[in-house]
């Protein structure tokens, strides 16, 4: 795993580089960590995402809406997610864009990372 830090005003954000989904264990903290992903990703990754705190959302652009991130932010709740927590986005842009918008609005703000993901199909 390459770590590479980025400076931008007085912030400090880390990129991993060449990681594996079990890296993550190191960088945050499992039982304090929720996964945000699709129904295809999830589908293909059941076991990975096994024992894990998981918010799976319908895949598509047209579920990118305020009434998905308002579901995201119930499903936080029910987790009893507090500031301590951190989001894991794992999937494309519609689940990236999501999994930061409401790391950012619930409580103020999470700690929140991506995972970027591609399925490749045979056509």
């Amino acid at each position: 795993m390459i770590k590479e830090s980025f400076s931008f005003s007085s912030k400090n954000t880390s990129c991993y580089f060449e990681a594996d989904f079990k890296n993550l264990e190191q960088l945050s903290d499992p039982a304090r960590t929720i996964f945000i992903t699709d129904e295809n990703v999830f589908q293909h990754h059941q076991q990975k995402f096994a024992g894990k705190k998981v918010i799976v959302l319908r895949a598509g652009e047209e579920h990118k809406v305020q009434a998905t991130a308002d579901n995201i932010i119930q499903q936080l709740i029910s987790f009893g997610a507090d500031r301590n927590f951190t989001i894991a986005g794992i999937g494309g842009g519609v689940i990236t864009d999501l999994a930061g918008y409401a790391a950012s609005v619930y409580m103020r703000g999470l700690n929140f990372g991506f995972c970027a993901y591609l399925i490749v199909g045979n056509g």
